[in-house]
């Protein structure tokens, strides 16, 4: 049984706010700066201080999966997050930061920044369903192994009592980052039925037991 999809289709149905930060890119104009940076505002407004400060909390400590548009091109494709992890941060001065990657002296972008990090980091997440040519789901434990994800490299930069202001994206990563992120605010209400007859108290059933069968 799909447990993912029956989950996936009652929250699809159900009427539930969101909170949704970032817009999509629609691919309009790729132009860029001297530093190679895209200039459309929307390729940009998931700042990487942003996004870090978002998974950390998110993920770290509030235990709480998010959906991000994996991607800053065109299509998109809704992606719930699951694991948040810095493999490596660096500290240095914005002068330090800014001869290392932009070949300048000092360093461009934002004047408040006292502190630079250089991070590399990774987002991590599952891949969808499988499901062979005559409709029948595979084996769950192909999803389960199928863990998918990418990393992230970029530059956070600090004010004086070292909190993140902003950053920038990285190499590969200033042309493949998320492109907005959201997630449900609450959950379906208890006697939530879909149009199609789908009951959200069904598939909380089937959920727990399916829980309790797996411990």
């Amino acid at each position: 049984m799909d447990l993912e999809g029956l989950i996936t289709a009652v929250y699809s149905a159900a009427n539930i706010s969101t909170v949704f930060t970032g817009h999509r890119f629609n691919g309009d104009d790729y132009s860029v700066d001297q530093y190679s940076r895209i200039l459309d505002p929307t390729y940009r407004d998931l700042n990487p201080g942003f996004s870090h400060i978002a998974a950390a909390n998110m993920l770290g400590r509030l235990n709480t999966p998010f959906i991000i548009d994996g991607n800053t091109n065109y299509p998109v494709w809704n992606i719930a997050v699951g694991r948040f992890e810095v493999y490596n941060q660096t500290a240095m001065t914005p002068a330090e930061a800014a001869q290392k990657f932009y070949a300048v002296d000092s360093y461009p972008f934002n004047d408040a920044a006292k502190g630079i990090f250089h991070v590399l980091s990774r987002l991590s997440w599952g891949n969808e369903t499988f499901a062979y040519s005559n409709g029948t789901l595979a084996d769950p434990s192909l999803n389960a192994n199928q863990n998918s994800g990418e990393d992230y490299e970029y530059l956070l930069e600090l004010n004086e009592a070292s909190e993140i202001i902003g950053g920038e994206w990285l190499n590969y990563s200033a042309n493949s980052h998320p492109d907005f992120l959201w997630f449900p605010n609450g959950k379906p209400a208890a006697d939530t039925v879909t149009s199609f007859g789908l009951s959200y108290a069904n598939v909380t059933m089937l959920l727990e037991k399916s829980a309790a069968c797996s411990n």
